[in-house]
């Protein structure tokens, strides 16, 4: 598939500290990728500089054929690039409703009712729940709503921040089951978690960040049963 994104030795500093060293990424049309890697090894630093929130010391991002290295957040997420932030980042005074709201109006001009439909069709409790105020639901019902929002921006590419923080079990499922649906549409996937087995199902290629630094990349089914992986993971 073509390639639609394109990460090249991107560097993120914090301070005087540089926590990203020299990253090269890349993530076809429609690929599941994986960025896996012990805490504080930078991974949400590395998602945050790729989607603009916060300015990379180095490097070069290309999405989608064009050079989006200097784009605001905002340019970005009209182009397609479009996060679901670890720890939902829903606007908790608005309603289920207002929140998705946020989402539709990127691509007002494009949005459709069959795109509400297909969220709704894919988390059906967000119908009900949509007069609620995002503050007052749990966090299953909060993750929910933070990709239906993701998804009724339209992405090509759609970059998750440990998405099953803070769920149950069941939530877990129900959540990868939607990634694969969304998959199964053409969408792209790039996902950051901890919960190593349900990423390396979804993705076909994965990545390990250890200290800043990418270690070892290679195909999700691979990795599991590969003995640098675990040592690079574990950082043993």
């Amino acid at each position: 598939m073509p390639e639609l994104l394109k990460v090249t030795d991107m560097r993120v500093d914090i301070g005087e500290v540089c926590v990203v060293h020299n990253a090269t990424i890349d993530v076809s049309e429609g690929e599941g990728v994986a960025l896996l890697g012990a805490n504080g090894a930078g991974k949400t630093t590395f998602i945050s500089a790729l989607t603009g929130t916060r300015k990379a010391a180095g490097g070069q991002v290309v999405f989608g054929g064009e050079d989006i290295t200097a784009w605001t957040p905002e340019r970005r997420v009209r182009a397609g690039l479009v996060l679901v932030p670890q720890g939902r980042m829903l606007f908790s005074d608005l309603t289920v409703e207002e929140n998705l709201r946020v989402g539709a109006g990127v691509k007002k001009s494009t949005t459709t009712k069959g795109d509400w439909d297909r969220v709704y069709a894919m988390f059906p409790p967000l119908k009900e729940l949509g007069s609620r105020k995002a503050g007052s639901l749990s966090g299953g019902e909060q993750q929910m709503a933070a990709v239906g929002r993701a998804l009724l921006a339209q992405p090509r590419l759609l970059v998750l921040d440990e998405p099953s923080l803070g769920l149950s079990p069941k939530m877990v499922e129900r959540l990868y089951n939607a990634l694969r649906e969304i998959r199964s549409a053409g969408v792209a996937v790039l996902v950051v978690e901890q919960l190593v087995g349900q990423a390396l199902r979804l993705t076909d290629r994965a990545h390990v960040l250890q200290r800043g630094q990418l270690s070892y990349a290679g195909r999700s089914s691979d990795l599991i049963s590969s003995d640098r992986f675990v040592a690079d993971y574990f950082g043993s």
